[in-house]
């Protein structure tokens, strides 16, 4: 049985409280609800005062909010997979560029090569490894 007046992991289990619930971590007895960034207490009527926060304006209000804002950030945003192979490919290109000693001048020109000859492939084309950046890099 869980420990009386202090919040329950079991809880965290419950599908309309797992999305959002987590342990108050200064206060064992309180609990804290992620989309309306509340705490509250736990302590005497347990699971009752997490379905009493849950009925509250506030709450449906910041609930509402959430969701939209959740949604529309999980819909516009493009994953980065192209973004972080172009920076892991600009970051080893700088390091071996200095590891064996060649010109900020000579990566630049590296770079535009590899753009003209490898033209389909995005990587190539979204690369800018001119002195600032490989200075800044190194």
């Amino acid at each position: 049985e869980a420990k009386k007046g202090v919040f329950n992991r079991e809880w965290l289990k419950v599908p309309e409280y797992e999305p959002f619930l987590k342990e108050y971590k200064p206060n064992s007895s309180q609990a804290t609800y992620i989309a309306c960034n509340q705490q509250f207490s736990v302590h005497y009527r347990k699971k009752f005062d997490i379905d009493n926060h849950m009925k509250t304006r506030k709450h449906q209000n910041k609930i509402k909010s959430f969701t939209i804002n959740r949604q529309l950030i999980t819909k516009t945003m493009k994953p980065l997979k192209e973004k972080d192979e172009v920076c892991a490919f600009e970051t080893v290109f700088i390091y071996h560029g200095v590891k064996h000693g060649h010109s900020y001048l000579s990566q630049q020109c590296t770079t535009n090569i590899c753009k003209a000859t490898l033209f389909s492939s995005l990587v190539p084309n979204n690369l800018s490894c001119g002195r600032t950046k490989s200075t800044f890099i190194a």
